[in-house]
């Protein structure tokens, strides 16, 4: 199974907190995004086919909780779409984010293959 997650932070002009670079923060919501791959639906469609990549953008509340979630682009069935973006719905909230509450993340997942 392939797996690729490649986030960008858009439009930071701060430290996500005392002591975090942007890059280690991003590296904190990579890890935690990760887990969508293990969402049953989600797994059963990376374990087949042609690896496809998929950019869905969302951002963080004060709180951490993932909102806004959109897939941008994809080339996986509207249905596969919908799995995904409840999948991210579901991931627990991230911590430590009172500096990146509102951001904009873009999150590239390639599933498939």
């Amino acid at each position: 199974m392939r797996w690729i997650i490649a986030v960008i932070l858009l439009g930071l002009a701060g430290p996500a907190a005392a002591g975090e670079t942007h890059a280690e923060f991003a590296e904190r919501v990579s890890q935690h995004i990760d887990a969508v791959r293990y969402d049953s639906i989600v797994s059963q469609a990376s374990a087949r086919g042609t690896p496809v990549d998929i950019t869905v953008r969302f951002s963080v509340s004060a709180t951490g909780k993932i909102e806004r979630v959109r897939i941008v682009s994809s080339k996986m069935s509207a249905e596969l779409n919908r799995y995904i973006v409840r999948a991210f719905d579901r991931l627990p909230p991230i911590r430590n984010v009172s500096m990146q509450a509102g951001k904009n993340f873009s999150v590239v997942l390639s599933l498939g293959g």
